[in-house]
């Protein structure tokens, strides 16, 4: 049974690896009991049927070869932990996809963050055998209302104000950064409170307890605040942004 484990674990930390932003191995193998804390190992052995686009849980369970009924059972706990991401599909269905490591399943337990979770977390990056980052970043800089001399134009989506009016649906989440560092001891006094999630990922922070609703002039508010700390604008790597993460020089890791 040990080995079986052993394998499904693997399979994960390869398939996390796959994803943007990648799952470097550890020279220690600390990522298995990181692993380990977040997933079961049936929870592992489906977690590698997911892919970065949207799927119902027949088209998952079909490919993972299991019930629909048990699959959709195991999706639906997996999106709860926040170790995949779910949001209504056009029809009404439920769509379960995969996320990144970072940014993704690490961001997501923004409310679990143990005393174990952290020291598995510790042992696995300071382990991380290092490799130069492949393929397009996951998160890109705005500038809050400023000028930013560069060779290249500024495309119109790089203006904040205008990321913030293509959305509809606004929530505010803690920074885990800076709760991760608070509860090491260290930290800053930057504003905690400064994860924005739009549409799609705001529902599926409210949802799963990790953040609450807000209004346009909250969050136009909160982004204020953040140019006044002197924090760094970071949204996904896409015109239209999923999020937006403000972050401090001394906490934040991306």
């Amino acid at each position: 049974m040990a080995s079986s484990q052993d394998d499904v674990y693997r399979c994960l930390a390869a398939h996390l690896d796959r994803l943007p932003g990648g799952f470097p191995p550890s020279t220690t193998g600390a990522e298995r009991p990181l692993l380990q804390r977040l997933f079961t190992a049936e929870e592992a052995a489906l977690a590698v049927h997911l892919t970065l686009e949207r799927e119902t849980a027949d088209q998952i369970a079909q490919r993972a070869g299991m019930a629909v009924s048990q699959a959709a059972e195991r999706l639906e706990g997996m999106a709860h932990k926040g170790l995949i991401f779910s949001a209504r599909t056009p029809d009404g269905q439920t769509g379960y996809q995969a996320v990144p490591f970072v940014v993704g399943v690490y961001e997501f337990q923004v409310g679990r963050l143990s005393p174990g979770l952290l020291r598995d977390l510790g042992a696995y990056w300071s382990s991380q055998q290092p490799r130069q980052p492949q393929g397009v970043p996951q998160m890109r800089t705005i500038p809050v209302r400023q000028r930013v001399d560069a060779p290249l134009e500024a495309l119109p989506y790089e203006q904040i104000d205008e990321v913030l009016r293509r959305h509809v649906r606004y929530a505010v989440a803690p920074c885990i950064c800076r709760r991760q560092a608070h509860l090491l001891g260290r930290g800053c006094d930057a504003p905690a409170e400064a994860c924005l999630l739009f549409d799609e990922w705001a529902e599926f922070y409210v949802t799963h307890n990790e953040g609450r609703y807000g209004s346009l002039d909250e969050v136009r508010h909160i982004v204020e605040m953040a140019d006044r700390a002197n924090l760094v604008l970071q949204p996904s790597n896409c015109q239209q942004a999923a999020f937006i993460c403000c972050c401090c020089a001394c906490c934040c890791g991306v």
